[in-house]
């Protein structure tokens, strides 16, 4: 009997590959109703079944931070995501080379990592930033951002400085 169990195990596993291999189709019947079959759609009087098109306006679709404080937001999802390609997006590429590219993006990881304490803004006649308010309030947009998070060694604040640039309606940050 114990000769027997491998040898059965091995023909049931046989005979479910053999059928695991048969093609499944999805047809469509002639009132429109699913029909799934083994068989050609025509066997079983149905024409096969195609998936409708989805329309353009299905696809997912990102806009550039018109304000700063879209800006702002998005660094923030990015940081608080952990995702890098979050920052890239966010940065003006224009005029950047290859060598350099590296070097930025390594930078952008290295922001994504560090969880952030705030974001404020630095006015175009100081070189202070603001306590938050200037987001919502300046008549003037603000030349950069203040980003502080924790530091490398998780007890210090690092504070990095991300300069701002308009180009094409967008604003973009810069190192």
């Amino acid at each position: 009997m114990r000769r027997l169990t491998p040898l059965l195990f091995a023909v049931l596993l046989l005979a479910a590959g053999g059928r695991a291999e048969a093609q499944v189709r999805r047809c469509q019947g002639p009132s429109g109703e699913a029909i799934y079959t083994d068989r050609s759609c025509e066997a079983v009087g149905g024409t096969e079944y195609r998936a409708p098109a989805r329309p353009a306006t299905a696809r997912a679709t990102w806009t550039c931070a018109r304000t700063v404080r879209d800006l702002a937001f998005e660094i923030t999802s990015a940081i608080d995501n952990g995702n890098p390609d979050g920052l890239v997006r966010l940065y003006d590429w224009d005029g950047v080379d290859g060598d350099r590219g590296y070097r930025i993006a390594e930078r952008l990881a290295a922001l994504a990592e560090r969880p952030l304490i705030g974001i404020s803004a630095i006015a175009p006649d100081s070189a202070t930033p603001d306590d938050g308010q200037f987001l919502t309030t300046a008549r003037r947009p603000p030349v950069a951002l203040r980003l502080q998070q924790v530091g490398r060694d998780g007890s210090s604040v690092a504070s990095t400085v991300l300069g701002l640039h308009k180009r094409l309606g967008c604003w973009w940050i810069r190192l």
